[in-house]
């Protein structure tokens, strides 16, 4: 299998003199048979700390409400504000340090998720993976004949112990090869006949 590095992304030596740090990040595909690339761009490295951000996942976590009710619930001296302001920097601590150690680093997580995805991704073309996809297929063809064979007996049965006959008098069964193969297709007996046969 020849694969073509298509998936590129290019900048002038100005964009380069402009930002000291870049990243390309190569996310996975989902429409397209190429990967969107997603750049992120700096004139230099920040040393102000990162602004807290509340990630809306904690809230659905069971020891969330937990947290939140024992840092609110400590005791600080003060005015009205002033503790509320308090409380509010002691719940973003604590919440950054349950974030770590609960979630641990989501960048790198989600860095590692999209590594996975691409290398399933890249084994779907594989031998291997297309022999598993066409037991499965197998399979599920084997389940579906299954089912149209026991479909086919009851109809079978049905015609039999109705004693089923054409207008002639000739009975259905003499041309019963027709009517399984038609069952087998999934053409089981139309309405027409059910009502030609119960009229």
């Amino acid at each position: 299998m020849v694969l073509s590095r298509l998936d590129r992304a290019v900048c002038s030596h100005s964009f380069l003199a402009t930002y000291s740090h870049i990243a390309c990040v190569t996310l996975p595909r989902s429409h397209s048979d190429h990967h969107p690339l997603l750049i992120s761009c700096s004139a230099g490295v920040s040393s102000n700390p990162r602004p807290f951000r509340f990630q809306g996942m904690w809230v659905s976590h069971p020891s969330f409400l937990n947290l939140v009710r024992s840092v609110w619930s400590s005791s600080i001296a003060g005015s009205g504000s002033g503790i509320v302001v308090q409380k509010l920097k002691l719940l973003k601590k604590a919440l950054r340090r349950w974030n770590w150690e609960l979630f641990g680093d989501i960048a790198l997580n989600v860095s590692n998720a999209n590594e996975k995805v691409m290398l399933i991704q890249g084994r779907i073309g594989s031998e291997d993976l297309w022999h598993e996809a066409m037991r499965v297929v197998f399979s599920t063809q084997l389940k579906a004949l299954w089912r149209v064979s026991i479909i086919t007996i009851f109809w079978v049965v049905w015609f039999l112990r109705n004693q089923v006959t054409f207008e002639d008098g000739k009975p259905i069964f003499a041309d019963a090869l027709s009517l399984i193969w038609r069952s087998v297709r999934g053409r089981l007996p139309s309405v027409w006949y059910y009502e030609k046969f119960n009229g």
